[in-house]
């Protein structure tokens, strides 16, 4: 139970940082690099995940009250941290930078 919150707490803090990261990212390359720090970290985190659900298969994160305020913080990151993501994508639709970011993003959490 322990290291499912701490999973869950580092995940939703790097939803965080990412989210303010873009948020002051003044300029195309500033986001571009926030999106592949937040894939490669992600990928390490979800690769933890998987290592929990194999070593506790029958714990369930969602929908368990003993994870309920952080799954509530975890909506409001995510919340935040695709707000942010949407509005880069906005700001830097014309850069080609950005968009190769967004695409490397894909593959490495792949």
């Amino acid at each position: 139970e322990a290291e499912a919150k701490a999973m869950m707490n580092d995940t939703i803090k790097l939803h965080e940082i990412t989210a303010e990261k873009l948020e002051k990212a003044s300029t195309a390359k500033e986001a571009a690099d926030v999106l592949i720090a937040y894939a490669t970290e992600m990928k390490v985190l979800a690769k933890k995940g998987e290592e929990l659900s194999k070593k506790y298969p029958d714990m369930k994160l969602v929908a368990n009250e003993k994870f309920d305020a952080e799954e509530k913080a975890a909506e409001k990151a995510m919340a935040r941290f695709m707000k942010a993501s949407m509005s880069a994508g906005i700001k830097y639709a014309n850069s080609k930078e950005f968009q190769e970011a967004a695409v490397k993003m894909q593959e490495i959490m792949k």
